[in-house]
């Protein structure tokens, strides 16, 4: 009778020692899952923000060239000329 009464102890702790453990993995299982989603969210927003630059740097790119192209279209030589001299002679421009 006390064997079986030790026999039984032993089992139930350890079932409670299982339980424990299984709730344990369940948690550490959320916290990885928890991180694994944060990291990914972290990457879809670096995606984001990087393809945001570049379409703005390309929208910078195409702005400046459409300003070119119409500048050169309308613009005469001689106002040309005088716009080099006016940045030339202007002192904030100048480079140190």
């Amino acid at each position: 009778k006390e064997v079986k009464s030790l026999a039984d102890e032993i089992v139930s702790s350890a079932r409670v020692d299982a339980e424990r453990a299984a709730e344990s993995g369940k948690e550490e299982i959320r916290r990885s899952v928890a991180r694994r989603v944060q990291k990914a969210a972290d990457q879809i927003a670096a995606a984001e923000n990087s393809a945001i630059r570049q379409i703005k740097d390309r929208a910078v790119t195409v702005a400046i060239a459409a300003a070119a192209d119409v500048m050169r279209s309308q613009m005469q030589p001689s106002d040309a000329d005088a716009l080099i001299d006016a940045a030339i002679a202007d002192p904030k421009l100048r480079m140190h």
